[in-house]
């Protein structure tokens, strides 16, 4: 293991724990190069899952693994494709609602 991937066995919330009981080959590691947390799986070929998105293990990091696992897949694609719509359709509405505007300042402005 490199140097400066530091393992973590135990911590106060017992997230190493936690994520043990998801899925018995999850495990912490603090990447001091980046100062950041990371859960890796020994049972893949590359064992990298995820950066831990908090500054900190809690009950949030458990959360985003379970939210973030593979069998959510579909789930989390047609939430993003949802969210994408959504953004999607506020952007036309905006523009629809510029053109508008524009269209009455000129009206407005050449008396039609």
């Amino acid at each position: 293991m490199k140097h400066w991937l530091k393992r973590i066995y135990n911590d106060p919330c017992d997230v190493c724990d936690r994520l043990k009981s998801i899925d018995e080959g999850y495990f912490v590691l603090f990447n001091t190069k980046r100062n950041r947390y990371e859960v890796h799986n020994a049972f893949q070929a590359d064992t990298f899952c995820f950066v831990v998105p908090f500054g900190q293990l809690d009950s949030r990091t458990v959360d985003y693994c379970l939210k973030t696992r593979r069998q959510n897949a579909d789930k989390i694609f047609a939430e993003m494709e949802r969210h994408n719509a959504s953004v999607e359709k506020a952007l036309q509405d905006k523009a629809k609602e510029e053109s508008k505007e524009r269209l009455e300042r000129i009206k407005k402005e050449f008396n039609i």
